[in-house]
């Protein structure tokens, strides 16, 4: 039987992200406590702003990338991996700052997840987030 190394390895992933990852700084208005107006589609009152720096390890999706399979990807985007979920998960006005440019999220599959976490290794623990600048 071949030793296995999988331990010492996701052992080293939060570190990993620590050493390797890019400067993030997250925005977004937490509406927790308002009430959702269905009618409007918005929320009654103001939700209070919030902000977190993070750091994540950032892959940006080129026209001829296999990720381009799966419609919701396009070439421009970013795939960002944090380690574990990131605080404004579930809140509304998402912003991230990478590098001075803002990035807002977009839908990523389940399908396009699990392709994403092959051909990065399958590192558990890892949170992936589809994102598009801010038009």
């Amino acid at each position: 039987m071949i030793p296995s190394r999988i331990g010492f390895i996701q052992a080293r992933q939060p570190m990993h992200v620590e050493q390797k990852g890019v400067e993030i700084v997250v925005t977004w208005t937490d509406n927790t406590g308002l009430s959702y107006n269905p009618g409007t589609g918005g929320y009654t009152g103001e939700g209070a702003p919030k902000r977190a720096n993070v750091k994540g390890l950032v892959h940006f999706v080129t026209a001829r990338s296999v990720l381009r399979q799966f419609e919701e990807i396009q070439g421009g985007d970013i795939i960002l991996d944090t380690w574990g979920k990131l605080a404004c998960e579930g809140h509304q006005e998402i912003k991230l700052t990478i590098d001075g440019e803002i990035w807002v999220m977009k839908e990523l599959s389940n399908k396009a997840a699990a392709m994403w976490d092959t051909l990065r290794g399958d590192g558990k623990g890892y949170r992936t987030y589809l994102l598009r600048r801010e038009t």
